[in-house]
């Protein structure tokens, strides 16, 4: 639940779900509970894997971008118990700026552990959602640089892996 009615701006007043310098603010209660969550849900996956992995995936699937954000953090910590979670993030909302820097530290970490059909449809649900979320109105020029820069960007992490599509 959305209590403070901020939720869908957790990526401006938390950055980063981990510790990070881009956190200003770590006193706050929004901050706190983040924590405290985070903690929770890490201790939950490395002592109850099979049983954290289906929690996960109903947490991936609520509107609230800061459990979402969380869950998307814990997939990528432990990431050989988790790939079955994997196929939860394919879902345009996912590559998202709301998303952008735990999907990145997710890829990261995940991406050379998924299974070849797992990774293509990654590869695939990047593609799309960088067509899908560029702005039509733009000239065709630039909207086609933009669509570049951002399938660039989210191709980034997962880069180095043999993926001849991605190098």
């Amino acid at each position: 639940t959305d209590v403070l009615g901020n939720d869908q701006h957790s990526h401006f007043w938390r950055p980063a779900i981990e510790e990070h310098s881009q956190n200003v603010s770590t006193d706050d209660p929004e901050d706190v509970a983040v924590v405290a969550f985070r903690e929770a849900l890490n201790g939950f996956v490395d002592r109850r894997a099979a049983a954290a992995s289906a929690y996960l995936g109903q947490l991936l699937s609520q509107d609230n971008h800061t459990v979402a954000r969380v869950a998307i953090y814990t997939m990528g910590e432990f990431p050989e118990l988790l790939t079955s979670v994997a196929s939860g993030l394919l879902k345009d909302r996912f590559f998202s700026p709301l998303y952008r820097h735990e999907m990145h530290l997710y890829l990261e970490r995940v991406f050379p552990v998924l299974s070849e059909e797992l990774k293509a449809a990654l590869l695939k649900q990047i593609e799309d959602s960088v067509h899908e979320n560029t702005n039509p109105t733009d000239e065709d020029q630039l909207r086609e640089l933009e669509a570049a820069s951002t399938l660039l960007g989210w191709l980034k992490p997962i880069s180095g892996n043999g993926v001849a599509r991605v190098e």
